[in-house]
This record gives C-alpha cells, sequence and structure tokens, in this order.
C-alpha cells in the first residue's frame, strides 16, 4: 500500500481548483502528498468548520451593538454560531481560491490562496449581511466582524471598517477581554522593540511573511499565528506533518499486526480481503482516515 500517494490523490480531487488552468494542475500535480496536505489544511483553516460553539462577545462590541445599524445581523450570526449552522457564506469570495501558483517576484498579500491576517492573528472577518447572492455568499459590506473560531468557542472581537488587517485596537481588545481566544501572549523576560512600529511597518513586515512582536500597553506580546517559508500557515505544515505520521504508523501497523487487526474486524463480522485495498479519505463525520475498499471498512486515524 501506499496511502501518502492515496492521499496525494485525494487532494487532488477534493481542492476546489481551476481545472482548466494547465499551469496550476501542473504545479499541483507536481507536489507530494506532504505539499498538497499543506496546501488543502492552509485552505481548509479559511473556512470556518460548521459546530455548535459558545459565544464570547467583548464589552466593546457589545457596548457598539447597542446602537449599532448591523445588530440584528450580528444577532443571526451570533445564532448560526451557538446551533452550529455554515458560517462560510459571511466570507470573503477569496476563500473560493485553493491554490495558486507560488512567485518569488510578488508579495504574499497578492496571493488570493493566503489571508495573512488569519495566518498571522488566527482572525476571521465576517461580512454583515444577510442577504445571500447567487454564488452562495452574503453581499459584501465595508463594516466587517472580526472573529477568532476555536473548537468549541467564538470569540466575537468588534466591527471595524475593511482594511483594518492590522489595527492594534484587535489585538487590545483580544489581550484585555478575550483572553481565552489564545492568540496574544505576552512575551516575558526581553526587551520589546525600541519603538513601537507603525501600521504601516506591520503591514509590509506581514506582506514578506514575518510575523511581528507589538507593544500593547507597555508590554510586549506575541500573537500565536506563524508564517512558514512559502507564505502558508505553520498549523498547516504542522497538520501536514501529522497526517502523514498517522499514515506511516497504520502501514507499520499493517506490515506488524495484520492478523491481529483481521482477528478484531473478524469478532465484529467483517472478513477482510487476503490483499486489502486501502485508501485515505476525510469522511463527512467521521474525520481523516482510511478505507479498506472491498469492504467499506473505515479505519480512523488517530
Amino acid at each position: 500500500m501506499d496511502l501518502k500517494e492515496s492521499a496525494r490523490q485525494w487532494v487532488l480531487t477534493a481542492l476546489p481548483y481551476d481545472r482548466s488552468d494547465t499551469d496550476l494542475v501542473a504545479y499541483l500535480s507536481g507536489l507530494d502528498a506532504h505539499g498538497l496536505l499543506v496546501v488543502y489544511h492552509n485552505w481548509l483553516s479559511r473556512l470556518i468548520a460548521s459546530r455548535p460553539r459558545k459565544v464570547h462577545v467583548s464589552s466593546t462590541l457589545a457596548a457598539k451593538l447597542s446602537t449599532s445599524q448591523h445588530r440584528s445581523v450580528v444577532e443571526q450570526i451570533i445564532d448560526d454560531i451557538k446551533t452550529g449552522r455554515s458560517l462560510n457564506r459571511y466570507l470573503s469570495r477569496g476563500v473560493r481560491t485553493a491554490a495558486q501558483i507560488p512567485r518569488t517576484d510578488a508579495k504574499f498579500n497578492r496571493r488570493r490562496d493566503l489571508d495573512l491576517m488569519l495566518i498571522e492573528w488566527e482572525m476571521h472577518h465576517l461580512h454583515l449581511s444577510t442577504d445571500v447572492e447567487a454564488d452562495g455568499f452574503v453581499s459584501r459590506t465595508s463594516d466587517l466582524l472580526f472573529a477568532v473560531f476555536r473548537q468549541d468557542a467564538a470569540y466575537l472581537v468588534d466591527i471595524m471598517p475593511h482594511g483594518s488587517w492590522t489595527k492594534e485596537h484587535l489585538l487590545q481588545v483580544l489581550k484585555d477581554e478575550l483572553p481565552g481566544a489564545g492568540v496574544v501572549h505576552e512575551v516575558r523576560g526581553i526587551i520589546g522593540p525600541a519603538r513601537e512600529r507603525t501600521e504601516e511597518e506591520c503591514r509590509k513586515l506581514r506582506e514578506a511573511g514575518l510575523t511581528t512582536m507589538r507593544m500593547i500597553g507597555g508590554q510586549a506580546v506575541m500573537t500565536s499565528g506563524f508564517f512558514s517559508g512559502a507564505g502558508t500557515s505553520f498549523q498547516s505544515t504542522r497538520a501536514a506533518d501529522h497526517l502523514i505520521s498517522l499514515l506511516e504508523s497504520f502501514e507499520q501497523a499493517w506490515a506488524d499486526h495484520s492478523e491481529k487487526l483481521r482477528q478484531v474486524y473478524r469478532q465484529n463480522g467483517i472478513e477482510l480481503p487476503a490483499v486489502p485495498e486501502f485508501e485515505f479519505s476525510i469522511a463527512e463525520g467521521q474525520g481523516q482516515g482510511v478505507w479498506e475498499k472491498t469492504t467499506r471498512t473505515f479505519f480512523p486515524l488517530r
């Protein structure tokens, strides 16, 4: 079996990209399993998994909502979050671009497959409309809701104008009011920057793929997100590393203990074939795992 090749083929099938773009097809087809999994996880991180979450609203946002024209939309978003409805319609249409050919002469901010704010600050921005257009996304708005999403919680930071990608105010609210989001971390034992960087300087550093230390209230802080050398998130690289390790472990476990595994499944009424055919998949509701094609038996990878 070659589960890494199976995972590579799965990503090529599952990843949304322009298959009429021959250069892009050639680029993706030339990536190994790890490289494709990084692309896949980077794209997946831009979406918001549909599951019920507890909602934490900053006092800054709560105070603003009392008189905001966006109050009803935010209340709808909060209800969607609590009940686990899909939030992807509120996202930017750029999430449809899952992959792009890297160019050494282009800044990362010119890449449609990258969300630099999300990578560095792990912060999504949602459009404040409930008018769903034909393509499944809501109408674009000049004001945006900035939020951090975790497995079981959502942290709503504030409403800010479009383009507030490096506004220190958002980090200040996270640090002071929503520490549970785990985005802002105080850096102790070192001296911070000699002076506070301007917003323009922070923007240029981000466009170069650099996570920057910030001074907030006289305290040096770092955010939880990091860029890889390719401009994708470091978390995407870690996720690809982890999955490759799981695939290798499965292959080794089958090589070393195939008869024991057969007995376990035999006890549950499943007779695996003499030469099983395994393939990687991510199954809805079951997560990532390996299918045995003949019996349609799913082995979760954990």
